[in-house]
């Protein structure tokens, strides 16, 4: 397994908040069958307008790992303290389809939040942080971490798009 350094993409708006991206060398498969096995939501009465998993995915316990250890970094760097452990609170599966998208949300009151792209074909949507005015283009093996209360959404989907999204929180001493 490998894994870049981050990227730090800032806010246009000159806010001092920032998205971490990295990309992850790992095997998908394993995380794509999960996704799809575990597909139990068509309801679509989040903001996330596409077939969603459980909040608690089984498996990808090496992707969780890689998850909670990279924020749990990046909390440190970005705001030069410790904190307690670092525990993922939710994680769940997403498949987009044609015209699927997700509204303008936050995942506040969780601490921080992270999305990975395990599979995506072309013209997969873009995510928007819409406070920030910054749009980033997904791609596989991409992991971007944020802070939870980031307003965010996801343009429509041409194509097929997987994602795994997380929430995270530090474990109070």
């Amino acid at each position: 397994m490998m894994i870049t350094p981050p990227s730090i993409l800032k806010a246009k708006n000159n806010q001092t908040v920032k998205i971490y991206s990295y990309h992850l060398n790992i095997s998908n498969d394993e995380i794509i069958d999960t996704i799809y096995s575990n597909i139990s939501n068509r309801e679509r009465e989040t903001p996330a307008k596409a077939d969603l998993t459980g909040w608690h995915l089984p498996g990808c316990k090496e992707l969780k790992q890689i998850v909670e250890d990279l924020t749990y970094k990046q909390a440190v760097e970005h705001y030069h303290r410790g904190f307690g452990q670092l525990k993922i609170t939710q994680c769940w599966g997403i498949v987009y389809n044609r015209d699927d998208f997700a509204k303008t949300h936050n995942h506040f009151p969780n601490t921080w939040s992270a999305v990975y792209y395990p599979k995506l074909t072309d013209d997969s949507g873009t995510l928007c942080f819409t406070d920030l005015d910054v749009r980033i283009k997904p791609e596989v093996g991409k992991l971007l971490i944020w802070e939870s209360y980031i307003k965010h959404c996801v343009t429509k989907v041409r194509g097929e798009r997987l994602a795994i999204a997380f929430n995270m929180n530090h474990e109070h001493e």
